[in-house]
């Protein structure tokens, strides 16, 4: 991911988005949370879930840390099931400013 970039970050579920009843995602960097998503971010379309970030969302990570993201979801019949984080590098935009 790079800075003041608008990536599509997409989850491919191993079960059908369907019976997602909620979401939390969650990013991470130095142990501290920078950015949550929640299920009204979030965008489902068969077993997958799709989230787009902003400019300014992605200017908010420090560029060169390694930046975790972790998926949470609780399902219709109250299944809480977290994905194991995942680690993405952050490349840095030079001129950090939202470009208009």
């Amino acid at each position: 991911m790079t800075q003041g970039s608008t990536p599509l970050h997409t989850f491919v579920l191993p079960f059908d988005a369907a019976i997602i009843q909620a979401v939390r995602i969650s990013y991470e960097q130095k142990g501290k949370i920078v950015l949550v998503k929640e299920t009204k971010d979030v965008s489902k379309s068969g077993n997958a879930l799709a989230l787009n970030l902003t400019q300014e969302e992605t200017l908010l990570f420090d560029a060169l840390v390694p930046v975790r993201i972790q998926l949470h979801v609780l399902t219709t019949g109250g299944a809480a099931m977290p994905s194991k984080p995942k680690t993405v590098p952050v490349h840095i935009l030079l001129n950090k400013k939202v470009i208009e």
